[in-house]
């Protein structure tokens, strides 16, 4: 048996990443945030989005 190897998931990405992922503008990123479907974490002077909420509005669920 093979040993599977572990690859990193990341849990946020920055605004641009959302924006690219989502095929949306920067400031439609922070529309978002300031409406509540996306949620924005502050680490130091970086604002993050967690990963799970973009799934949730490629999905539609949002």
């Amino acid at each position: 048996m093979q040993a599977m190897k572990h690859v990193p998931i990341s849990v946020t990405c920055t605004v641009d990443a959302a924006a690219a992922g989502l095929g949306i503008s920067r400031r439609q990123v922070y529309r978002l945030i300031q409406a509540g479907t996306l949620r924005k974490v502050k680490i130091g002077r970086r604002s993050l989005i967690p990963t799970a909420d973009l799934h949730a509005i490629a999905e539609g669920g949002a």
